[in-house]
């Protein structure tokens, strides 16, 4: 009988299957219905950094430009109390009382600063870990790559001064030379989630004003997640989630044939219900039955670009089979 079991951040799970943070993560009743669908743990839905410091208010006030786009300003507010530090402990206390799952917190931010010392809180609280959730917009031109890199490990590191839970650092791949930035931020936390799946919007042609785009990922999706995940197997000095587009027992068996430790899902929880979690969990022990393993480390890893015996092949490979038969 397949087993499930396995390590993630140095915390022991059930299921390589992680509730990724979203509304269905927001309290103690929802955490408690996931446990009950066998996922192996949680991320809680996150508190934002202009939460933690009292900040909302200031970045949807007159002459912000959000004024301009009543959506944004909403959203904003929506998100700033004075209480909002308060209220999460709170969440983390009850969510780790309700349950006997690893409960992570989730911190999204752009900078350290003076939110940093909430991750002790939340250590305090009771979190198993902290994942920081991080995307610093290269928009402007004029700050270049290594700045950009350098905030993330600034970041990783303050938080890590002032906790000793595990830390992950959940992110985007907007950056140049990207296996080597990884590599070198693997040395700074736990884990690295790969991919964050940043909200999408478009135009309205009509109204000529922007909307939201598909809220939910989509399949194909995982398919950049994937490419890393396989090329940076054994390559980290950390472990990895997959995260995006996974939906099915089939997607997340390849996520840990390339090498994850777990795979975070969101989406598919919102659109097939919590019970999607056993859905995919049995979906991987039978895999796994068919093929005569008997726990997750049997074959995590074994194709991934560090198990290929020609390594640069590999990377080239992937363009040329795609070329030949599209000539």
């Amino acid at each position: 009988m397949a087993n499930l079991k396995t390590r993630y951040m140095g915390l022991e799970i059930d299921s390589p299957l992680v509730a990724g943070s979203s509304g269905l993560t927001r309290d103690a009743a929802g955490v408690a219905r996931l446990e009950g669908a066998g996922i192996g743990a949680v991320v809680l839905k996150s508190i934002f950094e202009e939460q933690v410091t009292h900040e909302v208010d200031g970045m949807a006030g007159p002459g912000t430009g959000v004024d301009a786009h009543p959506e944004a300003a909403e959203y904003i507010r929506a998100y700033g109390t004075a209480h909002a530090e308060e209220n999460y402990l709170e969440r983390i206390t009850e969510s780790v009382a309700a349950v006997r799952i690893p409960v992570i917190a989730s911190i999204h931010c752009v900078q350290a600063g003076k939110w940093v010392d909430f991750a002790r809180k939340a250590q305090q609280a009771g979190a198993s870990g902290i994942e920081l959730n991080v995307f610093v917009p290269p928009f402007d031109a004029s700050v270049d790559g290594r700045q950009i890199e350098q905030l993330y490990i600034d970041i990783a590191d303050s938080v890590r001064r002032v906790v000793t839970v595990p830390v992950s650092m959940k992110i985007g791949y907007h950056f140049t030379g990207m296996a080597n930035f990884l590599k070198a931020l693997s040395g700074h936390v736990d884990a690295l989630v790969l991919f964050n799946r940043f909200f999408r919007m478009t135009i309205d042609t009509e109204t000529m004003k922007l909307v939201p785009s598909v809220p939910y990922s989509e399949k194909h999706e995982h398919e950049i997640s994937l490419r890393w995940v396989s090329g940076l197997f054994g390559v980290l000095g950390c472990d990895i989630a997959a995260s995006t587009g996974i939906n099915s027992a089939d997607v997340a068996v390849k996520m840990i044939l390339a090498g994850a430790s777990a795979v975070q899902v969101s989406s598919v929880l919102y659109q097939g219900g919590v019970d999607s979690v056993g859905t995919i969990n049995k979906g991987i022990a039978e895999w796994m039955d068919r093929h005569g393993f008997s726990s997750i480390e049997d074959f995590r890893g074994s194709v991934s670009r560090n198990y290929s015996t020609n390594q640069s092949q590999f990377d080239r490979v992937q363009f040329m089979k795609f070329s030949v038969g599209h000539e």
